[in-house]
C-alpha cells in the first residue's frame, strides 16, 4: 500500500512539475503561434492570408504545422511550442530568409559555396532556382543552375557553408547552350 501510494504521489508530482515548468518556460499557447510566426519571418500579422494550423505533439511538447501566404508566396512552417522553428518551407523562385534567423551564412557566401563546388564562375552560371529551408532544425541554401557543360543541384549548409548535397548531370556544350539560352529568355518573363 505504501508504495502504490509513493507511486501515485510521485506521478501528481511529475505531472505538476510539467504543468509548471509548461508555465514558466513561456511556451507559447495555441492561440499565439501566428503572431509568433508573423514575427520570425518579420512579417505584418494582418497581411498573412490562407493561414491554417494543426496541432500534434512531440517529446511531450505541442508542435504546430502552419501554412500561409504572404505577398502570393505560400509558406509552411513548423514550431514547437518552445518557439524553436524545425521546418521552413516556400514556394518562390527568390531566397526568403526569414527575419529572425541567426547565425546564418548570407545568400552571396552561400551561392559562392555552391559555385566553387561545381568549379563554376558565377559568370558561367545560370540560376533556375535558389531556395532557403529549414528541416529537422538545420537551415540550408539550395541552387539548381546551369553551367555551360551541366545541370547541378547543389545543397549548402546555412551555418557552416559546407556542402550538403551536390548532384550534376553533364550535357553535350551544344545542347547546354540552347538549355542555358532558353533559361536566360525564360528568366527575363518571370
Amino acid at each position: 500500500m505504501k508504495k502504490t501510494l509513493s507511486v501515485v504521489f510521485a506521478v501528481i508530482f511529475a505531472f505538476s512539475a510539467f504543468v509548471s515548468a509548461h508555465a514558466a518556460l513561456g511556451l507559447i499557447p495555441e492561440d499565439k503561434v501566428k503572431g509568433y510566426v508573423a514575427d520570425y519571418m518579420g512579417y505584418d500579422e494582418s497581411k498573412m492570408s490562407d493561414y491554417s494550423q494543426s496541432k500534434t505533439t512531440h517529446n511531450f511538447l505541442d508542435y504546430y504545422n502552419v501554412s500561409f501566404k504572404y505577398d502570393g508566396v505560400t509558406f509552411k512552417v513548423g514550431i514547437d511550442a518552445a518557439g524553436i522553428v524545425e521546418e521552413y518551407s516556400y514556394n518562390a523562385s527568390k531566397i526568403i530568409v526569414p527575419k529572425k534567423e541567426s547565425g546564418i551564412i548570407s545568400e552571396y557566401d552561400a551561392k559562392g559555396y555552391a559555385l566553387k563546388e561545381a568549379s563554376v564562375s558565377s559568370s558561367d552560371a545560370v540560376f533556375k532556382s535558389e531556395t532557403f529551408r529549414k528541416s529537422g532544425s538545420v537551415p540550408s541554401y539550395s541552387y539548381n543552375f546551369l553551367s555551360k557543360t551541366a545541370e547541378w543541384n547543389v545543397e549548402v549548409n546555412g551555418y557552416t557553408g559546407s556542402i550538403i548535397k551536390s548532384e550534376h548531370n553533364d550535357q553535350n556544350v551544344i545542347i547546354m547552350f540552347f538549355i542555358r539560352l532558353f533559361a536566360k529568355i525564360a528568366a527575363l518573363f518571370a
